[in-house]
């Protein structure tokens, strides 16, 4: 690849492997072209904060599963390791 610019997908696709194993991290499966289409197939941890939404009343989380939500995302950006 010397010589050749990364895409956006293939730089994501390097900070999962790079990340590979950490909780909360997806596995990647496989990164290519499908037609003009670049592909990224990789392990589903879970129902998207979409799907959660949409089963809450009212379409909205209550307070506690955004508390919960946040210390997830706290969890996991903590073990992540600082690039700069």
């Amino acid at each position: 690849m010397a010589g050749q610019k990364r895409s956006p997908l293939q730089t994501e696709a390097g900070a999962y492997k790079a990340l590979r194993g950490k909780r909360g991290i997806p596995a990647i499966y496989w990164i290519g072209r499908e037609g003009e289409y670049n592909v990224m197939a990789m392990e589903l941890l879970g129902p998207s904060l979409d799907d959660l939404l949409r089963v809450c009343p009212g379409n909205k989380f209550s307070p506690a599963t955004v508390l919960r939500l946040g210390e997830q995302m706290v969890f996991v950006s903590g073990s992540i390791p600082r690039f700069t």
